[in-house]
């Protein structure tokens, strides 16, 4: 490409205005003007304003935008990337995005959904938009966000899980805990489906309940700052504001 500098060994440019160093790195343009930056070693891409840095990445994509730069960020080892998004940002090892994007931080994260946050290790996700996912082996197919491990939310509108091993299949429902069953839509979901030693029941404990002030009634509670809908406590009984 015109105006274009490579350095080290066995590196390739066609695009005008790149900068390539290091070994065995190609950088063929699909659109827009050139300008990328590729170091590192075995880079593929054609990805014109970007930026990709590390081992063995692929950025090879398809059906981009005529005459628009691409703006991505792609920096680590052995991520692949297939989207025809723009401004996407890649960090980390093995994270596959063939389609939509994102931000993706992190360890063997696979991506077809667009407008994510992924941060972590082993999350997937599919088929959604607004996506976010932070911790280890979360997977959402749909929109929503999901924060812990192992979570696994099945959705057509946003949910959202907070915890470990919790399972959602529904629209706009909430989870948080360790392995609910979340089905109803519209439900919002606290506490743990594994029994405690002290018996075989589920149980949801809530330690900062005991110091919320006491109130004998709505009218008590309303003159101590509740409102209407809002969980207050009666001596050991756990009461709802209604008037």
């Amino acid at each position: 490409g015109d105006h274009s500098a490579a350095f080290g060994e066995n590196n390739k440019t066609t695009q005008d205005w790149a900068f390539v160093t290091g070994q065995n790195n190609t950088i063929t343009l699909s659109t827009g003007q050139g300008s990328s930056f590729v170091f590192g070693k075995d880079n593929t891409t054609n990805l014109s304003a970007s930026i990709i840095g590390g081992y063995n990445n692929s950025t090879t994509v398809a059906g981009l935008p005529s005459g628009i730069p691409t703006g991505q960020v792609i920096l680590g080892r052995s991520n692949t990337m297939g989207s025809n998004g723009l401004g996407n940002v890649i960090i980390g090892k093995d994270n596959s995005v063939p389609s939509g994007g994102g931000a993706v931080i992190g360890d063997s994260n696979s991506i077809t959904s667009t407008a994510n946050f992924i941060f972590g290790r082993n999350n997937n996700a599919s088929n959604g938009t607004a996506v976010g996912l932070v911790g280890i082996g979360n997977t959402m197919n749909g929109s929503g966000y999901a924060f812990g491990s192992s979570n696994n939310i099945t959705n057509n509108q946003s949910c959202s899980a907070y915890g470990s091993s919790n399972q959602i299949t529904g629209d706009n429902i909430q989870a948080y805990g360790h392995g609910l069953v979340a089905t109803q839509n519209f439900g919002i979901y606290i506490g743990s489906s594994i029994a405690h030693s002290s018996g075989a029941f589920r149980r949801i404990i809530m330690p900062s309940i005991i110091t919320m002030p006491s109130y004998a009634n709505d009218t008590a509670a309303a003159a101590g700052g509740v409102v209407v809908g809002e969980l207050y406590r009666d001596g050991s009984t756990i009461k709802i504001r209604v008037t």
